[in-house]
């Protein structure tokens, strides 16, 4: 996902200090560098005006980024509070963020959670959605959603 920097120029120094600042927290994402990288996005998100949700990719780019960090460095709940920011903003590929969503709760042990998000998630992308999943999560949702199709008793 690629930010539209345009947004940027109705900042006084036309976003140049944001932009470089997004741009050295991507690099310490790619690099690995999650504790630099979280920085960085922090500092970008800080400096959003308050009305950030208007700035539909570059919001959606900085609070997706610090959403996958949380989730990579197993801070599920932070991950969840992040996920609400991408989700405010709307996702082009929101099927993938409720799957994400699900995939906290899985991790947190909230099953029942897990499958309401994963269920969403597939109610809005199809078979795609399972094709960015990793398999427990599929196999998790597939096997619970197979076995509340039984009939009871």
């Amino acid at each position: 996902m690629q930010p539209d920097f345009e947004m940027y120029q109705t900042l006084p120094d036309g976003g140049a200090a944001l932009m470089a600042l997004e741009e050295a927290a991507e690099a310490h994402y790619f690099r690995g560098r999650l504790d630099e990288a979280r920085t960085g996005f922090l500092a970008v998100w800080e400096q959003f005006p308050e009305n950030w949700q208007q700035w539909q990719m570059p919001g959606l780019f900085v609070t997706d980024r610090l959403r996958a960090i949380a989730f990579r460095q197993g801070d599920y709940p932070l991950a969840l509070a992040w996920s609400e920011q991408v989700l405010k903003v709307g996702s082009p590929k929101s099927h993938k963020v409720l799957s994400d969503v699900g995939e906290a709760h899985y991790e947190m042990g909230d099953l029942e959670q897990a499958f309401e998000w994963f269920a969403r998630a597939e109610a809005r992308g199809g078979n795609r959605t399972f094709k960015e999943m990793e398999r427990r999560y599929v196999t998790f949702y597939k096997e619970e959603k197979a076995r509340r199709s039984r009939p009871a008793g």
